[in-house]
């Protein structure tokens, strides 16, 4: 009996064991996620929600169609970003090698912000001048991603 309960305390420490082990080997190596918040058509969205439904339509639409240019030069963030991974974690380590990865990522998102401040410059200027101003204190306020609403509200 007593042979009975060690197997079985073992047989559990074996699963226990190899569960912590699968979930740390996991967290270590899983696959660099993208980066939020890199689609910048969404953030103008983001930031227009102010607007009613349609008013929004109007201020944004046709803009949609600009994402498809956009995925070129979001996919290469992501890979400069999966490169900047590989040279941090590479044996032995190559500084260079870092350097000239995060240099890639660098360039990939100023031409990205770049896009992105065409595209806030094109939907301000089919914005009136009430949603211009109430758009810049959204901007620029501490925590202005949380509940913006109308103005007047």
């Amino acid at each position: 009996m007593r042979n009975r309960w060690l197997i079985a305390a073992l047989v559990v420490s074996i699963v226990v064991n190899l569960a912590l082990a699968g979930f740390i080997v996991g967290r270590m190596t899983r696959d660099f996620s993208p980066m939020p918040g890199l689609d910048p058509l969404v953030g103008v969205v983001r930031l227009v929600r102010f607007l009613d439904e349609d008013r929004r339509r109007e201020v944004v639409g046709d803009l949609w169609d600009r994402r498809r240019e956009l995925r070129p030069s979001l996919r290469a963030i992501r890979g400069a970003q999966r490169d900047v991974v590989a040279a941090l974690t590479a044996e032995p380590f190559d500084e260079a090698a870092l350097r000239g990865a995060l240099e890639a990522f660098r360039d990939g998102l100023e031409r990205s912000q770049a896009g992105s401040h065409e595209i806030l410059a094109t939907v301000a200027g089919r914005l009136t001048p009430e949603e211009r101003a109430y758009l810049a204190r959204v901007l620029f306020r501490p925590g202005r991603h949380r509940g913006a609403g109308p103005p007047g509200r």
